[in-house]
């Protein structure tokens, strides 16, 4: 028995060494990856040029009234190239699921969202 709690780095490198754990996330990995999918990098991407787009005007004011000398556009590609790297790296060292037999990874589902939930004694 280890003498050490299980958390930080020690937890991943645990997490990662469990094969059934690395099936799990590879196939849900390769599945958010897909295109129309939220990491898929043109979904990525589109949010970035939608949000970019939203936010332009008030980005303009911001450089002028902080004295900025960056170049909007520029800072935007450094974002997109980054995911794009990042996207690729992972699904280099994540792999395929392939070798995984049965693997079921159940749809991600809310049912309840405490937006304002009851204060306790704990929390006054």
């Amino acid at each position: 028995m280890q003498d050490y709690e299980n958390d930080g780095s020690a937890f991943w490198h645990d997490l990662f060494l469990n094969s059934k754990f690395r099936c799990y996330f590879s196939k849900r990995w390769n599945e958010l990856i897909q295109q129309g999918q939220p990491l898929n990098y043109l979904s990525l991407e589109a949010f970035i040029d939608q949000t970019a787009s939203t936010i332009s005007e008030a980005m303009a004011r911001d450089y002028t009234r902080w004295d900025i000398n960056k170049f909007h556009p520029l800072l935007i590609q450094d974002i997109k190239v980054w995911l794009m790297e990042r996207i690729a790296w992972m699904a280099a060292n994540i792999g395929s699921f392939s070798t995984c037999d049965d693997v079921f990874v159940p749809p991600l589902v809310i049912t309840k969202i405490m937006y304002n939930p009851v204060a306790t004694s704990h929390s006054l």
